[in-house]
């Protein structure tokens, strides 16, 4: 069977997800090849192959090309393939295999660099909470890989999008690249099998509001560091203590903000959802959110940020969960009304929330099949 190339990377946010569920479409599947880029030792088999990664970073240069160019050059040997689909996070590494190429949209940084420039107050921790110009370095690294997504955008035969906002982001910020080729939405990996969940009334609550994520200023951590949690308390995992000033360490405490540190187990990010009376999801962009539908499907009470993109498409407010603009001043106070609100409303939101959720990836791997199938014939008569 003639294969296509899919190239991603593991990462500490979404694209694990993405390469796990690659394990499982290459041990079911024979007609796409994988290739995961991490720094993880990871399982391979006859339809995927690692290569390992000194660190992950968006930073396109010459040398870095073309090492893991070389790399994979020896791994793949004479291998052939009908088309190659990849993101802006490995294409370049693949770049080299002249084959039809599909551009898998998980993000895209036109609306992102857009995002972080119309947030107010963003810059303002480098050097007050941030040892480096963390917010700084990170937004311009974002900014100069923007040259080589114009140009993979423009170059590509068709396009995979992961969610309806990431179409219509495609179509806005990229007309004139994508002109008038196919843009196919392939919706990403569902959450788990549905669990033996507690009604949300009846568990027991750890934490009482808590967010997950990656330090990135796409993350919206400057939205909890800006505010004083004194009389609700947030809990932040990810938030690496070695980043911070000793001022900033301060900051945490005088503002009732306990930090965890980062963690890859998946065991340990339920529990710690399955222990909060809240979730944040306080993110200035998001194609579509993995790690919000993991917490949707465990029946958790979300409140997300209107961030003109994947929280919208994803919950609908008061009916599964709740949609807040955090660039107002008081936009906090919505705790307030959330421990008024009957629990009965509450544990109806947990049930919404859950069968809001696609699960499993069923529904991922026959529309990716197909689409597989469909450009193989396609790209064969062009």
């Amino acid at each position: 069977m003639t294969q296509a190339l899919f190239s991603c990377v593991i990462n500490n946010g979404g694209m694990r997800r993405i390469a796990q569920w690659a394990f499982r479409y290459s041990e079911e599947f024979d007609d796409v090849f994988f290739i995961i880029f991490s720094s993880d030792d990871i399982k391979t088999n006859k339809n995927l192959m690692h290569v390992q990664l000194d660190k992950f970073n968006n930073i396109f240069t010459e040398e870095i090309i073309e090492k893991y160019q070389s790399a994979l050059k020896t791994q793949l040997g004479n291998r052939e393939f009908s088309f190659k689909i990849a993101d802006y996070m490995t294409l370049a590494y693949i770049d080299f295999i002249k084959i039809p190429t599909v551009y898998d949209t998980h993000i895209l940084g036109k609306p992102l660099h857009d995002s972080i420039l119309k947030t107010s107050n963003l810059l303002k921790f480098d050097g007050v909470f941030f040892k480096k110009a963390i917010t700084s370095i990170v937004d311009l690294m974002s900014f100069s890989f923007l040259r080589f997504e114009n140009s993979w955008i423009k170059h590509a035969d068709a396009y995979i999008t992961n969610s309806e906002m990431t179409s219509e982001h495609l179509k806005k910020y990229y007309k004139d690249q994508i002109e008038n080729k196919n843009v196919f939405h392939i919706p990403l990996p569902g959450a788990d099998k549905k669990k033996e969940l507690s009604e949300y009334s009846k568990r027991k609550f750890k934490y009482n509001i808590y967010t997950f994520a990656r330090v990135h200023p796409q993350k919206g951590f400057h939205f909890i560091l800006n505010n004083d949690w004194s009389k609700a308390g947030i809990t932040i995992r990810g938030l690496d203590i070695n980043l911070l000033t000793s001022e900033g360490q301060k900051k945490l405490t005088q503002k009732n903000i306990t930090n965890l540190s980062w963690t890859n187990s998946q065991s340990q990010l339920e529990l710690d959802i399955l222990s909060s009376r809240f979730i944040l999801f306080p993110s200035i962009y998001e194609p579509f959110g993995l790690a919000l539908q993991e917490a949707l499907s465990l029946g958790s009470i979300c409140i997300c940020h209107t961030n003109n993109s994947g929280h919208e498409e994803q919950i609908t407010h008061g009916i599964n969960g709740f949609l807040v603009d955090m660039e107002t001043e008081d936009w906090i106070s919505i705790f307030d009304e959330l421990q008024k609100m009957d629990i009965k409303k509450l544990d109806e939101i947990s049930r919404n929330a859950i069968q809001s959720v696609n699960f499993g990836d069923k529904k991922r791997n026959q529309i990716f099949h197909k689409f597989i199938q469909q450009q193989n014939s396609d790209f064969s008569c062009s």
